[in-house]
């Protein structure tokens, strides 16, 4: 990119836009890994108008190697770790990573792929006293300890009261004048 900008001045990266790759970039791009490895900053010089983290993107489709997608025999390892946990309590997600799974780099994947299988938790809409619950587990622990937050909402992931909880507070509540921490005390039995 810094190659390009100088090229064409600085204005130029406003005018940057998304363009489909052609053939002979993609084999330019597969042989340049080969050759000097993955150095995708250095790469920007080659392909004018492409940033690292696109340039990244595309060789990782092009050869399936993309760290978030799980190869059948990781999901076999993974089902099974799954299934001999009695508890999301248990997972400790450093070690299925490092011992299980080394060849992933993000726990996000596998994290990804877990709560998928997870067959305890539950999908369907929130109730209202599920809302106010994590209302009220949010104003004891806070949007940083979802952790927290989770272990005492049985049958919700993290991903899902992360994603509730910045529906209720922000779009739902959008041009009204609500209380963040409102909770219905009669629905939660709250003192």
């Amino acid at each position: 990119m810094a190659a390009y900008l100088k090229e064409h001045g600085p204005d130029e990266k406003k005018r940057i836009i998304r363009k489909k790759w052609k053939q002979e970039d993609s084999e330019r791009l597969l042989k340049l890994v080969e050759q000097y490895g993955p150095k995708w900053k250095s790469f920007e010089s080659e392909f004018p108008g492409r940033a690292a983290s696109c340039i990244k993107s595309h060789y990782e489709t092009r050869t399936g190697s993309s760290q978030l997608i799980l190869t059948a025999e990781e999901k076999e390892i993974l089902t099974r770790e799954i299934e001999s946990m009695r508890d999301d309590d248990e997972v400790d997600w450093k070690m299925l990573q490092k011992s299980l799974l080394p060849s992933i780099r993000s726990i996000t994947a596998i994290k990804k792929y877990y709560y998928g299988l997870n067959v305890k938790r539950h999908y369907e809409r929130w109730t209202e006293e599920e809302v106010n619950q994590l209302r009220i587990l949010v104003k004891k622990y806070g949007t940083k300890s979802w952790d927290e937050v989770v272990k005492e909402m049985k049958g919700r992931s993290s991903i899902q009261c992360q994603a509730k909880w910045f529906y209720e507070s922000n779009i739902k509540n959008k041009g009204k004048r609500v209380p963040l921490f409102a909770v219905n005390e009669t629905l939660c039995n709250v003192k």
